[in-house]
């Protein structure tokens, strides 16, 4: 039996058929018949027509891409979609597109009309600034409200004067005062005891009346400070006690305390450390007018004209002075050791008379009949010796300023050497610039 080839969609069907099965098209007489063998008999000249409701009619395209049906294929021509498919598909992503588009647009929207103004601070600043602006309005009015219900106690005045002395009664003074705390709210009141003495303002500003003596009260609170007027009405000022009167220059004398005065006049005396020594016999001035000092306080102190001793010097001896009036005594104060230096065990037969006088009258020998090529003395001692370094000498020996090179070594006081350890130094006797030395060797004992 012979079959009918579609002349739209190319389907082969019956040819007892009217029409298409498949696009509904009318069968045509010119229409291609195929064989049973699938030979094609075509009739040329022969024209084809829709029909309404056809596969291809334009309501059953767009109805067959909505449902997603496959297109149908021509035979002979395979995985070749017809032109209605490929439109629709292009329709379709467009569509897609402008969805998405449009998503993308309400969501720029969003986010452009909710979100955006939180980040700005316009409105909360504002909102914030006024606030406090409102606060600050209220709190003067609560404060204002405080001292007349409580008030703020006044606890202290501090006046600018507790004393006025008036001599010309044309002039006013004012009195000051000072209240603590600053902020009290009680009022303060100025008094006058006697107006005709003495008035005062409100203020503080007194005016003299008047001779005579009067108080002003200054009240605050339970607080109350005075200040003495006194109005003298043209009158010399109250007198006062007058200053002695000063000597003139060279009316300042003093005698030292010590037989021993150097050609320049300055005294000289040896002490120990711990004594007290009055540095002057007579005077025609009070000890407390004159001004007493000391080259090295470290080594003696001097108040009232009375030498302390409180370490032995460097140097052979230090100076302590006296003034008044443009006129100076001064004295050389000689430390002859410690007070703990044990005294010598022997002690010389005889002294020989002093004879201070003069830079060359000190003269000693050494009680050693060793002596170095420079003329010092030099003697061998033992750890806790004690030896009298001099044979003679000319002055009393606490008049010399003994001295030890290294008292670790040995100590010398009076002339007497106290051995301390092994080792070796130098002790030296000096007076009014004469100075002796030894060698002093101390070896362990054999």
């Amino acid at each position: 039996m012979s079959k009918v080839i579609c002349d739209v969609c190319g389907t082969t069907f019956p040819e007892t058929a009217n029409q298409c099965p498949i696009c509904g098209n009318a069968r045509n007489g010119s229409a291609q018949t195929a064989a049973d063998n699938g030979s094609v008999q075509a009739q040329a000249g022969s024209a084809y027509s829709y029909v309404s409701g056809g596969r291809f009619s334009k309501a059953n395209v767009r109805k067959r891409n909505k449902t997603g049906e496959p297109m149908q294929r021509r035979s002979g021509e395979p995985g070749k979609k017809d032109d209605g498919s490929n439109g629709s598909n292009k329709g379709l992503v467009i569509v897609v597109i402008v969805l998405l588009l449009a998503i993308i647009a309400v969501c720029i929207y969003i986010g452009v009309r909710f979100f955006m103004p939180e980040n700005k601070p316009t409105e909360p600043v504002q909102q914030t600034t006024t606030q406090p602006s409102q606060t600050q309005s209220q709190e003067p009015t609560e404060t204002e409200s405080i001292p007349e219900s409580t008030g703020v106690a006044c606890t202290d005045i501090q006046l600018s004067s507790t004393i006025i002395e008036f001599t010309d009664m044309e002039k006013s003074q004012l009195l000051s005062a000072v209240l603590t705390p600053v902020d009290t709210t009680e009022k303060l009141i100025f008094t006058s005891l006697d107006p005709e003495v003495a008035t005062v303002t409100d203020g503080g500003l007194v005016t003299p009346v008047g001779p005579g003596e009067t108080t002003i009260t200054v009240t605050c609170g339970e607080i109350q400070k005075e200040c003495r007027v006194v109005c003298r009405s043209g009158e010399a000022t109250e007198p006062t006690d007058p200053e002695p009167t000063e000597p003139d220059v060279g009316d300042f004398e003093l005698t030292f305390n010590t037989k021993f005065v150097t050609q320049e006049g300055v005294g000289d005396v040896t002490l120990k450390v711990g004594d007290k020594w009055t540095m002057y016999a007579t005077m025609n001035v009070e000890a407390s007018k004159v001004v007493w000092t000391s080259d090295n306080e470290s080594v003696a102190t001097i108040k009232d004209g009375v030498v302390t001793v409180i370490a032995r010097p460097t140097k052979a001896y230090i100076l302590v002075h006296g003034e008044y009036a443009g006129v100076k005594y001064s004295c050389r104060i000689r430390v002859t050791g410690a007070a703990s230096t044990p005294a010598p065990t022997t002690p010389p037969a005889t002294e020989p008379a002093q004879n201070p006088e003069g830079t060359g009258d000190f003269t000693m020998t050494f009680n050693t009949k060793y002596s170095t090529s420079s003329g010092d003395g030099d003697v061998t001692l033992h750890p806790g010796d004690t030896w009298k370094a001099y044979k003679n000498i000319s002055i009393s020996p606490d008049q010399a300023t003994w001295t030890s090179d290294d008292p670790a070594v040995c100590t010398v006081a009076d002339g007497v050497v106290t051995v301390v350890a092994v080792g070796k130094t130098m002790i030296h006797a000096e007076y009014n610039g004469v100075k002796y030395s030894c060698v002093i060797n101390v070896k362990v004992v054999q």
